[in-house]
C-alpha cells in the first residue's frame, strides 16, 4: 500500500509545513499547503522559488537571517522567527533533515508555528510580572496613602482653622478702618496698618485661600492616584467576575498618564449607565493599558519635536447584549496593508530594537480566546486609528486556546 498520501494528511493535521528544496540550485521544489498557508504564498505557491528568499532568524536577533544553506545537516525543534512576504514575523519550530526519494537527495524542512504557544507563555509571564509589580505597587500605595492621609486631615483642620481667622482679621480690618483718632488707639491702628503693609496682608488674604485649594486639590490627586495603583494591582483572581470598563479605564488612564501627558489630550466619553461584564479584570487591565499606551506612542510619533499635542479619546457604550470600548488617536494611522496582521505575534511597526509586537496580540488574545468578545482596528494613512473592543455582558465559552 501506498502511504505517503496518508502520511501527508496527518502531517498537515498535525499543523506541520514541509518544504523540499533541491540541495544543488537550493530551490524549492515542492511545499504542502499548511506551508503555503503559514508562508501566504501567492498563488502560484512556492515551488521553483529561492529558498534562500525564506529569511529565518533567531528572536534575539531578528534582523540578522541565519545563513542558507546551513552548516549542519540536521536540526531539530528550534525556535526561529519566520518571515512572511508581508514582512511579519511568526515564531516556528524549525527541523531540518537529509531526504532521498527516487534517488535523488532534498533538504527537507519541517516548521511548527507555535505563535498560540508563544502567547500563551507570553501571557503566562505577564500574568507573573504583574503580580511582582502589583506587590510593589500596592507596597508603594500604602506608604504613600498613610502620610497623604496626615496631609489631608491636616489641611480640613487648616480649612476650618482659615474660617475662623478669617473671621478674626475682618474684625482687625472693621478696628482699623473705625478706631477713634485718640493717643492709644491710633498707635494701635498705625502698627496694624505698618505691619499689614509689610507683610502685604492684602495679598495673603486673597492668595492663602487659593493655596490651601490646590494643596486639597493635589492631596486629593494623590488619593486617586493610590486607589488606582491599588485597585490595577489587585484586580481579582483567576475566575471571571462583574468588572465595572468604566472604572477599569479611568484607574488605567490614571497610572499611564506619564505615557501620555507629553505628547497628547486625553479625552473621556464614558457611558455611565454601562452595566458591568462578566471578566478576569486583571487580563482587561493588560488590554486597556496595551491599547492606552499604543496610543501614546502613535500620538508622539505623529507630533514628534513639534511642541504640539495630539489627542486619545476613550469611549464607551452599550451595543446590544455586547459592551463596547474605543480608544482612538491622531497617530500617523496604519496601512491598510498591514492591518490584517497588526494582532499577529511579534507584529510591529516601531523600528528594529524598539518593540516586539506582543501587546497587541495579547489583547487579541485576552479579548477573543479567553473573553469570547472582538477586536477591530479602523484606521487610514495619517488620519489615526481606532481601536475597538467588544465584550459579551453574558458569560460566553471561549475558545479552546484559552483553557
Amino acid at each position: 500500500m501506498d502511504f505517503r498520501h496518508l502520511y501527508l494528511d496527518i502531517l498537515d493535521g498535525l499543523g506541520a509545513s514541509l518544504l523540499l528544496t533541491d540541495p544543488d540550485s537550493l530551490r524549492i521544489v515542492w511545499s504542502n499547503a499548511t506551508a503555503e498557508n503559514l508562508l501566504r504564498a501567492p498563488a502560484g505557491g512556492l515551488a521553483g522559488r529561492d529558498r534562500a528568499a525564506i529569511r529565518l532568524a533567531r528572536e534575539e536577533t531578528p534582523d540578522t537571517p541565519l545563513p542558507w544553506p546551513p552548516s549542519e545537516d540536521r536540526i531539530r525543534d528550534i525556535p526561529v522567527l519566520l518571515a512572511r512576504d508581508d514582512a511579519t514575523l511568526v515564531p516556528v519550530s524549525w527541523h531540518l533533515m537529509p531526504l532521498r526519494h527516487d534517488g535523488k537527495a532534498f533538504i527537507g524542512e519541517v516548521f511548527f508555528d507555535i505563535a498560540a504557544r508563544r502567547v500563551r507563555q507570553l501571557r503566562q509571564g505577564m500574568a507573573k510580572r504583574l503580580e511582582a509589580i502589583g506587590g510593589l505597587a500596592a507596597g508603594i500605595a500604602h506608604e504613600i496613602n498613610t502620610p497623604v492621609q496626615y496631609i489631608g486631615d491636616s489641611m480640613t483642620f487648616l480649612a476650618e482653622a482659615g474660617e475662623d481667622m478669617d473671621r478674626l482679621f475682618d474684625l482687625y480690618r472693621e478696628l482699623e478702618r473705625t478706631a477713634p483718632d485718640t493717643p492709644g488707639l491710633r498707635d494701635v491702628r498705625d502698627r496694624i496698618r505698618r505691619t499689614a503693609a509689610e507683610i502685604d496682608a492684602a495679598f495673603l488674604l486673597e492668595e492663602i485661600p487659593r493655596a490651601r485649594a490646590r494643596i486639597t486639590e493635589g492631596v486629593t490627586r494623590i488619593t486617586d492616584i493610590v486607589l488606582a495603583m491599588k485597585r490595577f494591582a489587585h484586580p481579582g483572581g483567576e475566575e471571571k467576575r462583574l468588572v465595572d470598563l468604566n472604572r477599569a479605564l479611568e484607574d488605567t488612564i490614571t497610572v499611564t498618564r506619564n505615557e501620555w501627558k507629553y505628547a497628547a489630550r486625553l479625552e473621556t466619553d464614558l457611558d455611565r449607565g454601562l452595566p458591568l461584564v462578566p471578566a478576569h479584570a486583571g487580563d482587561l487591565s493588560q488590554v486597556f493599558l496595551n491599547l492606552v499606551v499604543n496610543a501614546a506612542q502613535a500620538v508622539a510619533e505623529a507630533v514628534g519635536d513639534s511642541g504640539e499635542k495630539g489627542s486619545i479619546r476613550v469611549k464607551t457604550r452599550l451595543s446590544g447584549d455586547r459592551a463596547v470600548v474605543c480608544v482612538s488617536d491622531t497617530g500617523p494611522g496604519v496601512p491598510q496593508a498591514l492591518q490584517e496582521t497588526i494582532f499577529d505575534p511579534f507584529f510591529t511597526t516601531k523600528e528594529v530594537g524598539k518593540g516586539t509586537g506582543q501587546g497587541l496580540a495579547l489583547v487579541h488574545d485576552i479579548v477573543v480566546n479567553k473573553h469570547g468578545g472582538t477586536v477591530r482596528l479602523e484606521s487610514s494613512p495619517g488620519q489615526g486609528a481606532t481601536f475597538t473592543v467588544e465584550l459579551p455582558l453574558a458569560a460566553r465559552e471561549t475558545h479552546p486556546e484559552a483553557t
